[in-house]
């Protein structure tokens, strides 16, 4: 397979913005899931375990449903790289956007009403330091069944030698 520079430039670029896009999505879904389940007052321990494992499965299943649709798309994507390039670079700006202004949203709608709850999850946390290595470990977990499923996905779709 022989690709050009600009090709080759667009997709790296593209990949970065859906790796980015991803990320910040399956993190606020993950927050998202956290503040809900302290909203329904869960146990502290429970919307923890929850709220990580949820984030990492929606990233691992973004990642393949790009994977899968790139290798399924592959013409299509390499003769419309800028586009892809500039829709990733939309769809991760958006994320960023809605992460920044969530906190703002959040504090109007329930700040009075379940900060006791918050702060009962954060001493938690607070509590049991080890919870933070397991969050960089999930995350970490989540990257390196990333590596995998690419991996096998070339491996799949390459001609045999």
């Amino acid at each position: 397979m022989n690709i050009d520079k600009n090709k080759f430039i667009g997709f790296f670029g593209f990949g970065i913005f859906v790796y980015k896009a991803i990320s910040s999505i399956s993190y606020s879904f993950g927050s998202f899931l956290k503040d809900f389940l302290i909203y329904l007052d869960i146990s502290p321990s429970l919307v923890f375990w929850a709220s990580e494992i949820f984030d990492a499965l929606v990233f691992l299943l973004l990642i393949n449903f790009i994977i899968n649709k790139i290798f399924t798309n592959y013409e299509s994507i390499s003769d419309k790289i800028l586009k892809y390039f500039i829709y990733s670079f939309i769809i991760y700006f958006v994320s960023q956007l809605i992460q920044i202004v969530y906190p703002f949203i959040q504090y109007y709608f329930e700040y009075d009403i379940v900060n006791d709850r918050i702060t009962a999850y954060y001493e938690y946390l607070g509590s049991k330091n080890n919870l933070y290595f397991v969050q960089s470990t999930l995350y970490y977990i989540a990257e390196v069944i990333t590596v995998i499923l690419i991996y096998i996905k070339i491996k799949k779709c390459s001609p045999q030698t």
